[in-house]
């Protein structure tokens, strides 16, 4: 089993796309972005994919309610999510993070 845990920073607004939608629920060719994300991860065969979500978390979470992850709740009112990941992250071997922050 592969030691591998990708950890996907959702919880963004996406203010600057004008629109009320997380900003990885944009859609490209009819899907939303982060499902391509996750397409990508599944194909890496993770030991444990984590989904960092905030914004509009429950619209992301009941569309993603079958996929194979945990789902983690940011604090908006932080800006360090990553705290709640140091017991889980001490037994595994590597880590990739992705972050839709991206100026």
């Amino acid at each position: 089993m592969s030691g591998l845990a990708v950890i996907i920073l959702a919880a963004g607004k996406g203010t600057r796309m004008k629109s009320d939608l997380p900003k990885v629920f944009h859609e490209i060719l009819g899907e939303p972005m982060l499902t391509y994300v996750l397409e990508t991860v599944k194909k890496l065969a993770p030991r444990l994919t984590l989904l960092v979500v905030g914004h509009k978390r429950d619209l992301i979470m009941d569309y993603y309610k079958d996929w194979k992850m945990c789902f983690i709740l940011n604090n908006e009112k932080s800006s360090e999510p990553l705290y709640v990941f140091k017991q889980p992250l001490d037994v595994i071997e590597r880590m990739s993070m992705i972050d839709f922050n991206i100026e």
